[in-house]
């Protein structure tokens, strides 16, 4: 080593008030924890690499509303730390974990299969920093957390009548991979590191799903059991009818606008997720009702032509809305209905029903009828093929299969879409 290297290392030990011992207690194992986080905050700092805190912070703002609502809750664990967390399912485990999300009964399983995760918030992103094996007991307790919040849930749902959740916590444990792999590669994209740790992590396997497509007698036995109950018919029946006509994902009845609601095309814009657009064929009827319900509960800045008429008014409304306190369509509606459903109707309870199964259904049927490129692009899927894009299916071919369904004309079906297909897909 040169004269001038080991005058920086002695600068920086006097700089930091460091001793050559100090450097040779920390070789061996012996350094106080003091002079270790003194040593390792000056080497991190100093070759620029930002801290996860940093990185995630100007990472948040680049993802869509939905990737980050996703992702969030496991982004502010890394950042911040996994209290100790067991893997039990005892009562007693249950009641520490819905006191204070952390396990502290001190029973023999949770002694044996505790973990925690240290906060990573100050530590920099460079090649090294984080190891696969590193990273797995962060996914693990993720989707530990994921499995107590589903054994709470099925306490609340046994004393509703409801059908429990699976309770394997994979969709957690999905989620908290996908999180990291999102975190590294967006550091490879920015050249901090060459690979991600994360990439390799495995992320379970999904049960056999509970949900399937629904026959005829069921889709009336549903559409009775909306009607019949509730305390607002009106709008659970124009929720139901538009994801099965639709196939319209719960944002996107959210978000239907009136200016959405095309006459010409007979069509209806939704915007879903990641903020994409597609045109779903629609019939007349259910055209109509949504326009009436949408003038009767918020007057007529949902009337075309009126001189307040708002294109972007909400089409749905709560039943308190009125013109002067409008109250549109929230999420906390769809779980309120689903649950109603799942209690009045036992295959709904045994399926855990929610709108999703009328995207099922709706897509079944379309796929039966006329293949698997004309069922994505009316349910709004992207296939990452070069092939599929090529030939996705087109508006038109949409409108065709859909008249096929409901038995009625449509104003696209044999034509040319003349804006495309680029926005089917989602």
């Amino acid at each position: 080593m040169n004269e001038s290297s080991l005058a920086a290392i002695l600068a920086v030990l006097k700089a930091q008030n460091l001793s050559v011992g100090d450097l040779a207690a920390f070789e061996s194992g012996t350094v106080a924890s003091t002079a270790v986080e003194t040593l390792s905050t000056h080497t991190d700092q100093s070759d620029g690499a930002p801290t996860v805190s940093e990185f995630l912070c100007a990472l948040r703002p680049c993802l869509t509303e939905g990737t980050l609502r996703g992702y969030n809750t496991h982004f502010s664990r890394f950042e911040s730390g996994i209290e100790r967390l067991c893997n039990c399912d005892c009562e007693k485990c249950l009641i520490e974990y819905a006191s204070c999300h952390v396990c502290s009964c001190g029973c023999v399983s949770c002694s044996r299969s505790s973990l925690t995760w240290a906060p990573a918030a100050d530590r920099r992103i460079r090649n090294g920093a984080f190891r696969r094996s590193e990273l797995e007991p962060f996914i693990e307790l993720a989707q530990r957390h994921s499995r107590k919040r589903a054994l709470l849930a099925n306490l609340r749902r046994s004393a509703q009548g409801l059908s429990p959740k699976p309770t394997h916590g994979q969709g957690g444990r999905e989620m908290a991979v996908s999180a990291l792999r999102c975190l590294f590669e967006r550091a490879i994209d920015d050249e901090l590191i060459d690979r991600s740790p994360a990439q390799k992590i495995d992320k379970g396997v999904r049960g056999e799903p509970r949900r399937r497509a629904l026959n005829p007698e069921q889709i009336e036995e549903l559409l009775d059991a909306v009607e019949s109950g509730g305390d607002d018919p009106e709008l659970d029946l124009l929720i139901t009818w538009c994801e099965l006509e639709l196939g319209a994902r719960r944002g996107g009845v959210i978000s239907l606008s009136v200016g959405a609601l095309l006459a010409d095309r007979q069509t209806a814009t939704l915007n879903e997720k990641g903020r994409k657009e597609r045109e779903q064929p629609m019939t007349l009827d259910l055209r109509n009702e949504l326009l009436a319900h949408a003038l009767r509960r918020n007057g007529s800045r949902c009337l075309a032509g009126s001189k307040d008429f708002d294109p972007n008014a909400r089409v749905l409304y709560y039943r308190d809305s009125t013109p002067e306190n409008p109250h549109p369509l929230t999420g906390r509606r769809f779980d309120t209905l689903h649950a109603r459903i799942q209690r009045e109707l036992l295959w709904a309870n045994e399926m855990m029903y929610s709108g999703h199964v009328l995207r099922h259904t709706l897509g079944t049927i379309v796929e039966r009828l006329r293949g698997t490129q004309v069922a994505e692009a009316m349910l709004g899927h992207r296939s990452s093929s070069p092939t599929d894009q090529y030939t996705r299916a087109g508006l038109d071919e949409k409108a065709e299969v859909f008249a096929v369904i409901t038995g009625r004309q449509h104003p696209l079906q044999n034509m040319t879409d003349p804006a495309g297909s680029h926005h089917d897909s989602v």
